[in-house]
C-alpha cells in the first residue's frame, strides 16, 4: 500500500457493525494517522456503503461489498451504511499514536 511510505511502528484494530437505517462513525478523524484499511466483513448481499458523513447512503457512498477490502490514505472521519442486514466492517489504521485516535477521535 503506497501510502504507509513512512514507518510508523504501530496500527491499532476493531470492528464496527453498521446498519441499514441509520449513517455508523466507522472510524473518527485522527490527525496523526497515516492511513487504514477497512474490510467489509459481511456475508452475501450484505454490502457497506462508505463515505465521509453519516448521510451516507446507497446512492451517495461507495460501495464495499462482502469480503472485500478498501485502502484509505486519509485522516479524516469515516461512516458506513449497510444495505442490508448488520454487517461489521473491519478496521486496521497506521500511525496512530494511541487507541484512542481509532476510537471516537
Amino acid at each position: 500500500m503506497a501510502f504507509w511510505n513512512r514507518p510508523s511502528g504501530n496500527f491499532t484494530t476493531k470492528q464496527v457493525g453498521t446498519n441499514a437505517s441509520t449513517g455508523t462513525r466507522i472510524i473518527g478523524k485522527n490527525e496523526s494517522r497515516l492511513g487504514l484499511v477497512l474490510k467489509n466483513m459481511g456475508t452475501t448481499g450484505e454490502t457497506v456503503y462508505l463515505g465521509a458523513t453519516e448521510d451516507v447512503s446507497s446512492t451517495t457512498g461507495f460501495p464495499l461489498g462482502p469480503g472485500e477490502s478498501v485502502a484509505v490514505p486519509s485522516r479524516a472521519a469515516v461512516y458506513g451504511r449497510s444495505a442490508t442486514g448488520t454487517p461489521k466492517v473491519a478496521v486496521m489504521s497506521t500511525g496512530s499514536a494511541s487507541l484512542g485516535g481509532l476510537l471516537n477521535a
